[in-house]
């Protein structure tokens, strides 16, 4: 149907009219898009600098405080140091730097490990370890977890170092390092022993021994032959103790530390004391004897004078008990005459040197006494008396009462074998009158039946 003219005429009108309007708004529609987009990436582009320009900053702060943190540990500034480098740390962690994150982490557990301060060592530890179980960094893995069963081992955490140091082995194993796989049978070994889980200790030292030969290690094989003897000691396997010390002396003796093979014969002949077997204990104690001597060792020296005495004096040889005990006492009377002439130099030496000077003499009362009793045994009354009249006097120096009423109490009995009654009946006097004094009644009736006899 056609429309009338001047219908149509105003329907084209309006149509054109329509057509500039939906032009004109899409035009000022795309003016406002092409703006905004124009604007939203200026905004990016200025959050990526500005984001660019305060990561850069932090970094150079999280550097600064950690070198700050470095210079405070040198100087012993411990507080300083440890809160920088938790300041360090935070900033690296804001930054999400895992690399420097787990680095710190680990600065930090060794320093509050270095401080005692055990439960903080441990928190940056299990830290840094989660960080490298994160990137699949099995050999530092395993490095963490044997970090962390020490620190366990020495918090008396026994389950939890127990399980850490298993899990570093089974990553040593996966990367089968050798070296690695003995360190962790070492740790268990230690562990197990100092809980009292001996025969487990010994398989897991024997593995060590096994894992060191094979990498030729003979210093290490050496060691753990050392606490293998220990852990068979402990269990009484005094056989099985003995033959460990000797693999061990026989592997240090070629070139080993002489100090180290000494200490060796000294372990060696406390395990054939407990055994009884004298004479091997004999030779072990004049090895170490032999060894002090050439470096030089005068205080071991004389420690090993007095457990060749003991050791003679158990086997009933009073005479080669004599002679050690006395070369005992004249080293450690030479002893004392050198620590005197130190103490000139200043008030520390001084004052460590008057604490070593008493414990000395109370080792030549002490000496003095084991002598007098032993001369009083084979009937030498004089010597008998001597000896007894010099620990006195030492004692007395000392301000030893109970020790002064004791000798009071030998030189009595020595008087009374000599036939000096009234010598006798006033050291007998003197040390009854100590021991009511100190209030020791069992003490004093022996000296009361003494008296009675005279």
């Amino acid at each position: 149907m056609e429309l009338p003219p001047a219908v149509e005429n105003t329907v084209s009108t309006l149509a054109r009219s329509g057509i500039k309007s939906v032009i004109w708004r899409l035009t000022s529609s795309s003016k406002i898009v092409n703006l905004t987009v124009l604007l939203l990436v200026i905004l990016v582009l200025m959050g990526l600098f500005g984001w660019s320009w305060l990561k850069h900053r932090q970094y150079n702060q999280a550097v600064a405080s950690e070198a700050t943190g470095q210079v405070a540990y040198e100087q012993r500034r411990w507080t300083e140091a440890e809160a920088q480098w938790l300041e360090s740390l935070a900033r690296y962690r804001f930054l999400g730097n895992r690399e420097d994150m787990v680095r710190l982490s680990d600065r930090l557990g060794s320093f509050y490990a270095s401080q005692n301060n055990l439960p903080r060592a441990i928190e940056m530890y299990l830290q840094s370890l989660e960080w490298y179980k994160a990137s699949n960094n099995q050999a530092e893995m395993a490095k963490q977890y044997a970090n962390l069963g020490s620190l366990y081992a020495v918090s008396r955490q026994f389950s939890y170092a127990e399980v850490m140091f298993v899990n570093s082995l089974g990553v040593y194993q996966a990367l089968a390092n050798e070296e690695g796989m003995a360190k962790q049978y070492r740790n268990l070994g230690n562990l197990y022993y100092n809980y009292g889980a001996l025969s487990r200790a010994v398989e897991m030292t024997l593995q060590s021994i096994q894992r060191y030969q094979a990498l030729g290690l003979t210093e290490e094989v050496a060691k753990e032959y050392i606490k293998l003897g220990l852990i068979y000691t402990a269990a009484k396997q005094f056989t099985a103790a003995a033959q460990a010390y000797w693999q061990s002396i026989e592997l240090y003796r070629p070139t080993g530390p002489p100090l180290e093979i000494a200490g060796l014969y000294e372990n060696l002949g406390a395990v054939y004391v407990q055994a009884e077997e004298w004479s091997q204990a004999k030779v072990a104690y004049l090895k170490k004897l032999e060894l002090d001597q050439q470096l030089g060792r005068l205080e071991e020296v004389a420690k090993g004078y007095n457990v060749l005495g003991s050791m003679y004096l158990k086997q009933g040889n009073i005479a080669a008990a004599k002679e050690m005990f006395l070369q005992n006492l004249t080293l450690t009377q030479t002893l004392v005459q050198q620590e005197e002439k130190n103490t000139q130099y200043s008030d520390v030496a001084r004052q460590l040197g008057a604490e070593q000077t008493k414990q000395r003499q109370i080792e030549i009362a002490n000496q003095c006494e084991n002598l007098g009793k032993l001369y009083y045994v084979d009937g030498e009354w004089q010597l008998a008396a001597e000896m007894f009249s010099h620990s006195l006097q030492v004692n007395q120096g000392l301000a030893r009462q109970e020790q002064v009423a004791n000798q009071y109490g030998n030189l009595g009995s020595v008087y009374h074998k000599l036939g000096e009654l009234s010598k006798a009946k006033e050291m007998l006097t003197k040390s009854l009158v100590i021991f009511e004094t100190l209030n020791q009644p069992a003490n004093a009736d022996k000296v009361q039946a003494l008296l009675r006899k005279i």
